[in-house]
């Protein structure tokens, strides 16, 4: 939430302590340090995300739809995902346009998308870089989103 309402630049563990109700000392028990929170929060919410798309991932392999209907329902319910979780959205994007992540995340979130990627690879022409053009249609449901 913090991240969320304030930013990165914002966000100190100070802050963050004050508005979980905690001692900032319990924060460097569990992060090595501020950057390291944000990594952590960042694959959290990169996870759901996956979980969201996951949900509705296998339609795309039903050929007995036309793929603007398998692309529809798939895409509904990132939609519904991002619209019924506003704060973990603008955390994402605030994360996600930062320095910290082509620094610490890019290669897991390119990794934990190879799956996506595959399945959803039929819905393109050949020779399409599908993590790019899904990572575009993610971006402006984001936009929209938040």
């Amino acid at each position: 939430d913090v991240i969320a309402t304030q930013g990165l630049d914002k966000a100190t563990t100070k802050l963050i302590a004050n508005v979980a109700g905690l001692n900032e000392v319990y924060i460097y028990r569990n992060f090595n340090d501020k950057e390291d929170l944000f990594v952590k929060v960042f694959e959290y919410l990169d996870d759901k995300l996956v979980d969201a798309i996951a949900c509705s991932l296998p339609v795309m392999l039903k050929d007995q739809f036309k793929i603007e209907d398998r692309c529809k329902t798939l895409f509904t319910s990132v939609w519904k995902f991002l619209v019924e979780n506003e704060n973990k959205c603008r955390s994402y994007i605030s994360y996600y346009y930062s320095p910290y992540y082509y620094k610490y995340s890019a290669i897991r979130h390119d990794e934990i998308y190879k799956d996506i990627v595959e399945i959803c690879s039929s819905a393109f022409i050949d020779g399409t870089d599908v993590l790019t053009a899904l990572n575009c249609a993610l971006d402006i449901m984001f936009a929209l989103a938040v």
